[in-house]
């Protein structure tokens, strides 16, 4: 994968890295050619990065672009994430370093607004205009599994919950 290419060595001599605002900053370069003189006078402390079509913020390092929240990740702990790196609160461009979290892609997909067709704003229950009911329905070993149809959303909850437990579905 191109981050293992960057070393957190690099990382942290291109970077400052603020855990509570998720700010980078460019730090000075030390070597004394002309070139870096031009870089310490036009980006030595100044805010990394610019946000792509995704709206996440993406910081270039020796030409390789990388996406903030992972640099964020790896300069912490000095460990590239072993999964993807989720945004707690939802907002892109919030890489405080409180607000990400190394999770599987199942964990970060539910870790949206409600869906469109969700009209219960609950993961796993659907209002089911034809039966005028609640559906819960879960996913289980890949596929989603219809759990049942219930008239009340608080026992449908109930259910929910059990079946997440028993099939350990994380949500």
């Amino acid at each position: 994968m191109k981050d293992e290419k960057l070393t957190h060595d690099v990382l942290l001599s291109a970077l400052e890295y603020c855990p509570s605002s998720g700010i980078f900053r460019w730090k000075p370069r030390v070597t004394i050619t002309r070139h870096d003189r031009t870089w310490n006078s036009r980006y030595s402390g100044k805010i990394a990065g610019s946000v792509d079509n995704h709206g996440y913020l993406r910081i270039a390092i020796s030409d390789i672009r990388y996406k903030a929240h992972r640099l964020a990740w790896f300069y912490m702990t000095g460990k590239w994430p072993e999964g993807v790196i989720d945004h707690i609160n939802r907002n892109r461009l919030d890489n405080s370093f409180f607000n990400l979290r190394d999770v599987d892609g199942s964990i970060n997909a539910r870790n949206k607004g409600k869906i469109t067709e969700n009209s219960s704003g609950e993961f796993g229950i659907w209002w089911r205009r034809d039966r005028n009911k609640w559906r819960v329905s879960l996913p289980i070993y890949g596929e989603y599994q219809h759990i049942g149809n219930f008239d009340d959303i608080e026992l449908a909850l109930l259910v929910r919950d059990a079946a997440c437990e028993k099939y350990q579905v994380a949500y």
